[in-house]
């Protein structure tokens, strides 16, 4: 999944997203989430904050 689609899955859900690195000039679109934190399928409160490890 990439960046884009991920802000927008978690935005619906009521959840915010924190990235391992710096979005400066970088296409969301072009960013590939490698690892999240928590893993999928771990509930969490809603306003939760999902940590992704984003693929160089």
């Amino acid at each position: 999944m990439n960046l884009k689609e991920a802000k927008k899955l978690l935005k619906e859900n009521g959840l915010e997203i924190e990235t391992n690195i710096e979005i400066t000039d970088m296409k969301e679109e072009e960013l590939i989430i490698k690892e999240q934190i928590p893993k999928p399928g771990i509930k969490v409160k809603k306003g939760s904050k999902i940590n992704v490890e984003i693929q160089n």
